[in-house]
Order: structure tokens, then sequence, then C-alpha cells
């Protein structure tokens, strides 16, 4: 079952309602609400192998199933009570719950997020943000009835060629973050939103050790690969 290109618009109780659905491909549609009571669209917990791509809409979403994928969706707010994986959701704020599930948020893009537990009950498990050459993510788990954790996404991006590294203290403004790493491990990082043509530079202990013009599409990159101790990168503009 492969649904696609609609615009759907509801005023009862849900934008959506998908049950029983097996081995299906859900893109590039938009969906809205206007629901006094709920603005949601619910797959229920008897759907299995369903990937939603590229669709949005301000609405919630309320996941029940095993093998659901969500790719490069615009949702604010996705809830999962099964096996659900959420992969370069957008915008670059939302909120994730799961409850009595597991759900993997991931970015392929190595994209560099930060997490914020705004519910629990029972027990749970949220794992830290890791990146990896795949992609960065983290990982929750409700042994009891949920957690839910806010999501903030930067525009920043670090893909290690093999070994994790691990990232703290991103800021939007000024453009900086600490990473560290195993020594040796060439990881490129990628700075976006930047003014095309301008020239960046990026410093580290007080030195610069990358000077680069942002391309068409605001972006710099460098690679670096001495980790003999954690260090804290800044991008600015040059004077």
């Amino acid at each position: 079952f492969n649904w696609s290109c609609n615009r759907l618009h509801h005023n009862g109780t849900h934008a959506m309602r998908v049950n029983a659905l097996e081995d299906s491909y859900i893109y590039n549609n938009t969906f809205s609400d206007n629901s006094p009571k709920r603005k949601d669209s619910e797959i229920t917990g008897s759907c299995r192998n369903v990937t939603f791509y590229k669709n949005k809409g301000a609405i919630y979403v309320s996941v029940g199933g095993e093998g659901l994928v969500f790719d490069k969706n615009i949702f604010p707010y996705i809830r999962s009570a099964g096996l659900t994986i959420v992969r370069n959701n957008r915008p670059g704020t939302f909120s994730v719950r799961t409850g009595k599930g597991k759900m993997a948020v991931e970015f392929t893009d190595g994209r560099m997020f930060s997490t914020k537990q705004t519910w629990s009950t029972g027990k749970f498990d949220v794992t830290r943000p890791e990146y990896l050459p795949a992609a960065s993510r983290f990982t929750m788990e409700a042994f009891g009835f949920g957690v839910s954790c806010r999501v903030t996404t930067y525009p920043l991006c670090a893909v290690p060629e093999k070994d994790a590294v691990i990232i703290s203290d991103v800021s939007p403004s000024p453009l900086s973050f600490t990473a560290g790493s195993k020594d040796g491990n060439k990881v490129t990082f990628t700075a976006e939103n930047l003014k095309p043509g301008r020239q960046y530079l990026v410093k580290s202990a007080g030195k610069v050790i990358a000077g680069q013009k942002a391309d068409k599409d605001g972006r710099i990159s460098f690679v670096h690969s001495g980790w003999k101790k954690t260090r804290k990168f800044t991008i600015e503009p040059a004077e």
C-alpha cells in the first residue's frame, strides 16, 4: 500500500487514522486538523512495517505497532507505544514520547542535538546522544507507562571516520561545541546557516585552526583528528 500527495483536513478526532496496515509507504502528505479535542493522527498497534516519508502538518503523531519508520517528516510530536525509528525529523525542536516500547531518534547527517527529559513515570532508560559514522542518535525505552524528551537540533554536524565522537556544550550563538574522541580518529565537522560567500574562522584554545568561505548554501566544513584531550571549537566570521 502506497499513499502520497494528499492534503488531508479533518474536523473530527483525527487528521488521519491508520489501522491494520502492513508493509506500506506513506509519503508527501500534508495533514491538518481543527479538532478542539486532539490534533493528532493515530497509527494503531496492529500496524507493521510502515514507513512515513516527507510528510508534514501541524499535528501530533501517535504511533503503535512494530517496524514503524518516520523519515524526513516535519512533525512537532511523535508518540510511540511500539518499536519505532524517528529519522531526520524536523522542525529544529520537537518532542518524542514512548510508552512500553522503544524508540530510536537519529540523524543520518550527524546532526548535533540536545535532549531534555520533560516527563516520565515508571522505569525507563534514555541514552545520551552518540555520534557514529552512520548517524547521530539516542534511544528511549520505557518499561512502565512512559518517558518524554524534547529534542533540539543545531546547524552543526559531526561525522567520525570510524570511532564515536562525544559532543557536548553545543551553542547556536556563538556557534560552538566541545568534542572528544580517540586520538587519530578523523571527524568531519560542518557548520550551516552561515552567510554565503563570507569568510569564517574556526578557533580552538584561542587559536585559528581553519579558515573557509561559506559556500552558496551557507556551509563550511573542517576535519580534526588530534584528540589527546577534548577540545572546544568556535566558528565566527573573520574580521
